[in-house]
């Protein structure tokens, strides 16, 4: 099985790019394990397509801390006559936003009626964006039940099948 959740922070802010009728979203991710004299530091190339791309250039900035849940794909190329190969992380079930927005600018793109869920219910109880301030949203869920969240609460749901991705 082919599945990584990673907590990190963005070691640069995310750079979106126009691929086709998609976006592709692009950053490094700065993973640490352990403790003090112990702790080491990894680093982990990321991407992420459509909508998810989107949100992680709007939202998320150097220094931000999210999850990102995916899987890995190795990528290869020849330079110089020379094979080469990384693996990256290709986020494509979800991100979480670990930290609370309170920049303005940064809900310019989201939308009335994003479909999200809050963190403490999971994706089993879907909801949609029906207002936002600069550091909360209002969600209503499908069930008709709503509420206030704030945006390290709130994560987007997982891209639907027809979305352009391509691979």
């Amino acid at each position: 099985m082919n599945d990584v959740k990673l907590t990190g922070n963005l070691v640069r802010d995310p750079e979106l790019t126009p691929v086709g009728q998609s976006q592709v979203c692009k950053f490094t991710l700065a993973v640490n394990e352990g403790f003090g004299d112990k702790q080491k530091t990894y680093f982990f190339d990321c991407e992420a397509w459509g909508k998810i791309a989107e949100n992680i250039a709007s939202y998320v900035s150097k220094g931000k801390k999210v999850l990102v849940s995916g899987i890995l794909e190795q990528q290869k190329w020849e330079k110089d006559g020379q094979k080469r190969s990384k693996i990256i992380v290709k986020v494509i079930r979800q991100v979480e936003f670990m930290f609370a927005n309170t920049e303005p600018s940064k809900t310019s793109s989201m939308s009335n009626g994003d479909r999200v869920y809050a963190k403490d219910f999971g994706p089993d109880f879907p909801a949609t964006i029906k207002s936002f301030t600069n550091t909360k949203a209002t969600l209503e869920f499908d069930d008709g039940d709503s509420g206030e969240y704030a945006f390290s609460e709130i994560i987007y749901m997982k891209q639907e099948e027809k979305d352009d991705i391509p691979f």
